[in-house]
């Protein structure tokens, strides 16, 4: 995928019309990501479990991340874009922070549209496009399905802002189906605090490079 990066300083960009997926959708997201830290370079890798519904404002992602190909995390990231509240669950432990900023799960309508072009060969083709556009530091190459705006893939660029390290991640989206079959992935478990904030800033990593907030803050 990072040979997209090459590719799109080679094509006409105009003004696209943004687009948004199905209101409530869930599927698997892998994960690859890496950005320097004191001089040394690290990396991640990860599938997880994706539930969003934005009419809730609730997203869930869950699933295992590798850093540095040593050491394996299980974790689960609640986010409520109404309440600005995330929850991170680790080792059977719960943090809570303020989100800083919605997720993005819309095209938004300034976006750039890069390319209309097809993924496949012959028959087996399926038409989609692809867009730029910036969040906050960080720039955002989306690929999604000309019907439907049903993401594919997404490369970022930037500055994280959390981490506030140069970063390059890429995601890959597969196995999308319409809907939320079990709305009780939103529920915030027991162990979570009600009331009251944490100071580490682990909650407020985003789903698309949760990743590389996780690896700032495990590796000295």
């Amino acid at each position: 995928m990072l040979r997209l990066l090459l590719a799109f300083v080679l094509v006409v960009m105009a003004m696209g019309k943004g687009c948004c997926p199905p209101k409530a959708w869930e599927g698997f997201v892998g994960t690859m990501s890496g950005f320097m830290k004191d001089g040394k370079p690290h990396s991640s890798k990860g599938l997880l479990m994706y539930h969003t519904n934005d009419t809730l404002g609730m997203v869930d992602s869950e699933g295992d991340i590798i850093i540095d190909r040593l050491l394996t995390l299980k974790i689960r990231i609640i986010k409520d874009n109404n309440k600005m509240i995330g929850y991170n669950i680790m080792n059977g432990k719960c943090t809570k922070k303020t989100l800083v900023r919605k997720e993005l799960d819309c095209i938004p309508e300034n976006a750039t549209l890069v390319r209309s072009t097809y993924l496949g060969a012959g028959p087996e083709t399926l038409a989609v496009k692809v867009y730029r556009f910036m969040d906050g530091d960080t720039e955002v190459y989306s690929t999604v399905t000309s019907s439907g705006c049903i993401p594919l893939d997404h490369v970022l660029t930037g500055i994280h802002p959390d981490t506030k390290a140069e970063f390059i991640g890429v995601e890959q989206v597969s196995g999308i189906t319409v809907g939320v079959k079990d709305p009780s992935v939103f529920d915030i478990p027991s162990i979570c605090p009600s009331s009251g904030v944490s100071s580490d800033y682990v909650t407020t990593m985003s789903l698309w490079m949760s990743s590389v907030v996780l690896i700032a803050k495990l590796i000295v």
